[in-house]
């Protein structure tokens, strides 16, 4: 049997609370639920769009998200390397204000969880 808390944890419910990294094609969802509670945000997705952007500054856009040219039982490495600024840009946002922070992947990340 699973126990779940009523109560967010005290690190969250301080305000602030650590800093969560979520990533998905979509990861307003997520970042709506750690805004309702209070902890703070690197949100990577497809969209980076307006909804993100008023829960956290740290937003960043990968615009060609799992369309790999190749088998799809494949990561998309080649794909990766070809686009390199979009994920590094996002790897960089991650270091600069996500660092240590625990990664919550969304829909679209099933596929290549590396």
């Amino acid at each position: 049997m699973i126990e779940v808390s009523p109560q967010p944890t005290d690190a969250v419910q301080s305000g602030g609370g650590r800093t969560l990294a979520l990533i998905g094609f979509s990861a307003r969802a997520l970042a709506q639920a750690a805004a309702k509670v209070g902890a703070p945000t690197v949100i990577i997705d497809h969209f980076a769009d307006h909804d993100c952007q008023q829960i956290t500054p740290h937003v960043c856009r990968i615009g060609q998200w799992g369309e790999p040219s190749h088998a799809p039982t494949q990561p998309p490495a080649a794909e990766m390397a070809a686009r390199p600024e979009p994920v590094a840009e996002c790897v960089d946002l991650l270091q600069r204000f996500g660092r240590g922070a625990p990664i919550l992947l969304g829909g679209g990340t099933e596929n290549w969880p590396r």
